[in-house]
């Protein structure tokens, strides 16, 4: 099974112009490393996260919380015990180029994995809001606020999204490096010297296979080929990018 990992290589400043955050650092440590990182529920960007299944735990206050639309305290502390790891089922989504890789500056991490990778659960997207549960009916609620990691509204379906959830302190979650097979590089950032000189690189030193994302022409579609594939810009350019498509 084949999964996706979007990253931007944008970098991010504070008020004092220093570095916050550096996207093309964060990738190298990936290959590197052999690890990524870990967010917590509220470092996700869906509002509605984990609250597609609501929870009566039967406690005093829990109809205040519900009326003003609001996670009990003691829901939400369970809830932030767990970190969640997403990937994307797809490695041709226009929406994710633009919005997770940078707008195609980005790059997108391919991993052939298999159960000893982790316990992947797919996604499923939902029109709204499922019915709520009792504490009474289901005494282990949660099993429920797990369950909740697993359901996004269908506004993000294009995202095709695959899900590692567990409770965990740590910050990272590391795999083996049999697993990275490969590296797809946005065709801005191969415009960029640094994207050169310290991912694709270090790829190519590592042994991990490098390809570039493609605009077929005259089409709404996105082809993946080798890096180094030249392009013939003949009559018959679809077919030779379709022949080499390698996704």
């Amino acid at each position: 099974m084949k999964l996706y990992k979007y990253h931007s290589l944008d970098t991010w400043y504070d008020e004092s112009k220093k570095v916050v955050t550096s996207g093309i650092d964060y990738c190298v440590d990936i290959i590197n490393n052999y690890r990524l990182y870990f967010p917590k529920r509220e470092q996700l960007n869906d509002p509605y996260e984990g609250n597609a299944i609501s929870i009566d735990l039967g406690v005093c206050g829990n109809g205040n919380f519900s009326a003003m639309g609001c996670l009990h305290p003691i829901v939400e502390e369970e809830m932030n015990r767990y970190r969640i790891l997403s990937f994307s089922g797809t490695c041709k989504s226009m929406p994710m180029w633009a919005h997770y890789a940078g707008n195609y500056n980005g790059v997108c991490f391919v991993f052939d994995i298999d159960r000893s990778f982790g316990n992947v659960q797919k996604v499923e997207y939902i029109e709204t809001p499922l019915e709520g549960v009792s504490e009474r009916d289901v005494p282990d609620f949660r099993k429920i606020v797990k369950k909740n990691f697993f359901y996004k509204s269908k506004n993000w379906n294009y995202e095709k999204e695959y899900r590692i959830v567990n409770k965990s302190s740590n910050e990272f979650w590391e795999f083996e490096p049999k697993y990275l097979t490969g590296i797809i590089v946005g065709f801005k950032a191969l415009e960029q010297d640094e994207v050169k000189e310290r991912i694709v690189d270090l790829a190519r030193k590592k042994g991990i296979p490098l390809y570039k994302v493609f605009l077929t022409p005259r089409r709404y579609e996105l082809s993946v080929i080798p890096i180094d594939k030249k392009i013939d810009w003949g009559l018959d350019v679809i077919e030779n990018v379709a022949k080499d498509d390698m996704f």
